[in-house]
């Protein structure tokens, strides 16, 4: 912050906010009147969070850092000493830290960030405080959540724990005839059971399998059943205090084909070729290159999109750096990536660019998913499962 010369941030996200001062949300319901809540973070001093008075309980019990001003209802006059609307008790906060009213507020603007309140309080927040200077601090946290600690890596790793044990007793049951919502629900069971939190509202898991449906990306499970020669995608994740897994593995219902094995045995080889670059010091428009060469080299750049093949991981699913062509991001010691290079059988490719015709064909989408920590020495791959190509 001194480097950038900014004064204070004011962070809205819950992600950020719980990053920066330990308080999470129960629940990210922001119809509700009272969820709204600010993070007042000074360059020079404690943060303060700004909330609602019916949130004291869990405030309490899960601030780590600074301290708290509530809010009271509308009409209530609770001795004259709470606001009761979310701009005065923020700007008040703005004005204790920061007296001069020329300072500079970093605000969450850009690079994958955003506000988790209305763009209305946001324009009163510029009106009110119209002399101070509102600027992206997008490169003051990101800079700070792209390198891990201790801490967070021991929670990734408890988080990937937790879903690869998930899948491993899912595929153990998954058979011809089972719908995407059985597996879906066997899954969920696993990580309930397995000791996953937040469950079931901070979950992430994208079910697939059968020639309808690769060519949908992130979709939910559905009435389909499962028949002979499809491949079923398990691929996402589950927070474990507040940290993601975002994790894939597939499972072939029967044999597969001679053309799904070698698409499958190339995108895992890309993908273990891509794990032994994420090194310190590596770039990632690099390691890129690297793994699409590689695909190059096996005749498959006709299965990619030529997408990003990996991202940052943390308390959002998908966070920086990218790895992906026009990523300069150089690799440091405490960041937590995925490597994931997919291919697609052709008609799947078509059916992704063109649609028509080409939508419904196809045998398979391929790919595994891991998450690794880079160290000083090279790196740790956290999700410890059999990247093999699983059959039922």
């Amino acid at each position: 912050m001194h480097e950038k010369g900014v004064d204070c941030l004011i962070l809205s996200s819950e992600t950020n906010i719980g990053y920066f001062c330990g308080y999470r949300g129960t629940a990210s319901i922001e119809s509700v009147d009272y969820s709204t809540a600010f993070l007042v973070l000074p360059a020079d001093s404690d943060p303060v969070l700004v909330t609602h008075v019916s949130s004291r309980g869990n405030v309490e019990g899960m601030l780590a850092l600074g301290r708290a001003e509530y809010l009271y209802w509308e009409g209530v006059n609770a001795e004259g000493k709470y606001p009761t609307k979310i701009l005065d008790a923020v700007v008040n906060v703005i004005r204790e830290i920061s007296p001069s009213e020329t300072r500079t507020i970093g605000v969450e603007m850009g690079q994958r960030l955003h506000l988790a309140v209305s763009l209305e309080i946001l324009e009163e927040i510029r009106r009110v405080l119209n002399q101070s200077k509102i600027v992206d601090a997008s490169d003051i946290v990101w800079k700070c959540r792209m390198i891990k600690s201790d801490l967070e890596v021991d929670y990734l790793e408890k988080s990937c724990e937790i879903t690869l044990s998930a899948y491993e007793e899912t595929f153990d049951k998954v058979k011809e005839g089972m719908t995407e919502k059985e597996v879906a629900r066997e899954v969920y069971k696993g990580i309930l059971d397995g000791a996953g939190e937040d469950m079931p509202l901070k979950m992430f898991l994208n079910i697939r399998a059968g020639p309808e449906r690769y060519t949908m990306c992130d979709t939910r499970p559905t009435e389909r059943r499962l028949r002979k020669g499809d491949i079923l995608i398990l691929d996402g994740g589950f927070m474990y205090r507040g940290y993601f897994s975002d994790l894939t593995r597939l499972l072939c219902v029967g044999r597969p084909s001679k053309n799904q094995k070698e698409l499958f045995d190339t995108a895992r080889e890309a993908e273990e070729l891509g794990v032994r670059r994420l090194k310190a010091g590596a770039t990632a428009g690099k390691i890129w290159k690297d793994v699409m060469d590689f695909i190059k080299d096996r005749n498959h750049l006709k299965n990619s999109l030529y997408e990003g093949i990996g991202h940052g991981i943390g308390l959002d699913i998908h966070e920086f750096p990218r790895i992906a062509s026009n990523s300069e991001a150089v690799l440091k010691p405490g960041m937590v990536l995925t490597m994931e290079p997919c291919l697609y059988d052709e008609p799947i490719v078509k059916g992704i660019l063109f649609g028509g015709k080409n939508s419904g064909l196809g045998e398979g989408v391929f790919f595994v998913e891991d998450e690794v920590v880079v160290t000083e020495s090279g790196n740790r791959i956290l999700s410890k499962m059999s990247r093999d190509l699983y059959e039922a």
